[in-house]
């Protein structure tokens, strides 16, 4: 008898602590772009390449299916320079990629797995990257003026 209590608030007690330590999940959508409408007669919200979602409310409760929330978390914001103007012609490029910048700084072309592949110095007007070196396939070219990263582009190599 007296082992059966034992077991029995021992089982209690697990399922109790069981009840305490809940689990949370924070789920976030990083998507290529949606929007959000609403009026008096309610709210719909979108993402593009997110799976379709479906949301039920009853009350004050709210139960969404999926990852797609309503909020908004910005993570970073990029400084602008509005005085500067970046021209990257033609793209996709077969063997010569032309940057037009108004000031002088430096290039940097990286292979997407992050290898460098080549750099150069950008010259005020316009500056001819040689292309016909590098293999078929999709680059990001970094520009740098004072030694900061102004803006990142993604460059396609074709025939």
């Amino acid at each position: 008898m007296k082992v059966k209590r034992v077991l029995c608030v021992f089982l209690c007690l697990i399922w109790s602590c069981s009840l305490v330590k809940s689990q949370t999940v924070d789920r976030h959508v990083v998507s290529s772009g949606g929007k959000e409408f609403s009026n008096s007669s309610g709210r719909i919200a979108y993402t593009i390449g997110e799976p379709i979602t479906e949301t039920f409310s009853s009350g004050n409760a709210t139960a969404t299916q999926g990852f797609h929330q309503g909020t908004i978390n910005i993570t970073s914001i990029r400084e602008q320079i509005p005085e500067l103007e970046i021209s990257i012609f033609p793209n996709p490029t077969t063997d010569r990629l032309n940057v037009k910048l108004n000031e002088t700084g430096l290039w940097e072309l990286h292979s997407l797995d992050g290898k460098l592949v080549s750099m150069g110095t950008i010259q005020s007007g316009l500056t001819s990257i040689d292309m016909q070196h590098v293999a078929l396939a999709t680059y990001t070219l970094t520009i740098l003026l004072q030694d900061k990263r102004i803006n990142t582009y993604r460059v396609i190599k074709t025939h």
